[in-house]
């Protein structure tokens, strides 16, 4: 009997060690996804002005020729 507790203290400290190195992991995983939903919604911001910027560029240098629906088909 007290070769079998001994078995679940050890397998209790090998699965707490698992366990703590899991824990950890996902704290990293969670930080790296608060990042990248800053930078999306850093990209969301400022993505109507750099479409902006483009199509008045191509209004610019194809004049009469621009067609914005070829812009929108993608």
């Amino acid at each position: 009997m007290e070769s079998s507790l001994e078995t679940l203290n050890q397998q209790e400290k090998k699965y707490t060690v698992e366990l703590d190195m899991a824990l950890a992991q996902y704290a990293e995983l969670q930080q790296q996804v608060a990042d990248m939903d800053t930078l999306d919604t850093t990209r969301h911001a400022i993505r109507p002005v750099k479409e902006y910027e483009t199509v008045r560029r191509l209004q610019t240098a194809y004049r009469k020729k621009f067609d914005y629906r070829m812009l929108a088909q993608n």
